[in-house]
């Protein structure tokens, strides 16, 4: 519960940030476009940022290591492999399976069901039950030692059940608030990206029922600050959940710079600051805030 709280304060703290950048934005209005400006060299600008390998991966992405062992084991086809489910453009599998209310379709379904995955130890407790019964049944004298027993199970089912039905609600919820705070972390990325298309400089059409394209000074910014929220949202997840933990290590972010997903100097920076690894993604947000700032000059 407590990397719960800690995750939730860090989406916090950068929602505002991210409030007030676009609050700022609609403040001024379109009067000030995004001019040419001078960004540190981005020589990955223009490379390719996608997939680059043709995925494979069957896994379900579902690791629980230690974090004393992830720097021995991260090998370059694991972080390619990550890298693959973080960049790819559609899901391997539907993320959540549409229901279907019919009994002839739930009849049909037997992976996944509750009956699929309880009915081995279902099995085994009927058969000591029987086994107790037929003892008991045989010699009826051997019960008499066991009557206290009776009190001692109602107290544990009650303590069982509060606790099963406690922990459940809990676990829900905190999957719920999390999964909220991704998609609110998505949309406030969202709102961003069409804040500064909308606010960029384009080009006049010759045509007066022609479209508008952005200039090149334009289309570079958009480029970096595209490429910025890709690299945020990577090592932000990376920051909060074990299974992406590779990409912080050293041979994660030199991955990351060969894959293009940053540049050797953004890399170097990221390494060698006094932040923690998993609080770098802080630092990319920084950044689009300084580029979409020194853009409008």
């Amino acid at each position: 519960m407590s990397s719960y709280f800690n995750m939730k304060r860090k989406v916090n703290s950068q929602m505002n940030f991210l409030r007030i950048l676009l609050l700022h934005v609609a403040i001024t209005g379109r009067t000030n476009h995004v001019v040419a400006f001078a960004p540190p060299p981005h020589g990955s600008t223009s490379r390719h940022y996608s997939s680059s390998r043709t995925t494979t991966t069957t896994h379900n992405m579902a690791f629980e290591l230690p974090e004393s062992v992830i720097e021995t084991i991260s090998t370059q086809d694991l972080i390619d492999n990550i890298l693959d489910e973080c960049l790819r453009m559609s899901a391997r599998r539907p993320i959540m399976r549409q229901f279907d209310p019919a009994s002839k379709s739930i009849w049909k379904q037997w992976k996944g069901t509750v009956v699929a995955e309880t009915w081995q130890s279902g099995l085994r407790h009927v058969i000591w039950a029987m086994g107790v019964y037929l003892v008991f049944k045989q010699h009826p004298t051997i019960s008499k030692g066991f009557v206290g027993f009776n009190r001692i199970w109602g107290e544990v089912l009650a303590v069982t059940t509060f606790t099963l039905t406690f922990f459940v609600n809990e676990s829900y919820s905190c999957w719920r608030t999390c999964l909220n705070i991704c998609y609110t972390l998505q949309a406030r990325m969202n709102d961003f990206s069409i804040a500064m298309a909308g606010c960029a400089k384009r080009t006049e059409p010759t045509d007066p029922e022609g479209t508008s394209t952005f200039t090149p000074a334009s289309r570079k910014t958009l480029l970096v600050l595209s490429r910025y929220i890709r690299l945020f949202n990577i090592l932000c997840y990376a920051s909060f959940t074990r299974s992406h933990r590779p990409l912080l290590t050293r041979q994660g972010m030199r991955r990351l710079v060969a894959r293009g997903l940053m540049t050797e100097k953004e890399q170097t920076i990221l390494t060698n600051s006094n932040i923690a690894a998993t609080s770098r993604h802080n630092a990319v947000l920084m950044w689009m805030f300084r580029t979409a700032l020194d853009a409008r000059k």
